[in-house]
């Protein structure tokens, strides 16, 4: 015998609480991706230690190449005037990595179609900031990055 206090959950009753927590889940995902477009995550440039990247020869004018330097993606290049950079290889806008385009001698983010040029400012696309800077150095005929 049942009583009024106790109440039987129907094939509708959890039906209809499945459906609501479905959309319940759906909608906070597409806010937390909103959230996430609106308010990129900051990013941090990374200081201490030295990471040997390669020979110059192995990076003549105009090319670049990505290494991890203390776990972190950098693209290291050289530009036509054979001045060196070294720069996050994480993109600013939603933190895809970024690309050297050989062509255009600049710095180009595949998912969004954001430009970068060789000092790392934003030359188009919806970055909000430059690339993070870091410290490139030749020594001895090799080029590392890191302090």
């Amino acid at each position: 015998m049942q009583t009024e206090k106790e109440e039987k959950v129907t094939r509708r009753r959890f039906l209809d609480i499945f459906i609501g927590g479905s959309f319940l889940i759906s909608a906070l995902s597409v806010f937390s991706t909103v959230i996430a477009y609106v308010y990129p995550p900051k990013r941090t440039s990374g200081a201490g230690g030295r990471t040997e990247v390669a020979p110059i020869e192995q990076l003549s004018p105009g090319k670049a190449m990505k290494v991890l330097h203390q776990g972190k993606p950098v693209i290291v290049g050289q530009t036509m005037r054979g001045e060196l950079f070294a720069f996050s290889a994480i993109c600013t806008h939603l933190g895809c990595l970024v690309d050297w385009n050989e062509s255009v001698q600049q710095l180009t983010c595949p998912c969004h179609a954001a430009f970068f040029d060789t000092t790392g400012a934003v030359i188009s696309g919806p970055a909000p900031k430059p690339l993070l800077p870091y410290p490139v150095s030749q020594i001895g005929g090799k080029i590392y990055v890191g302090t």
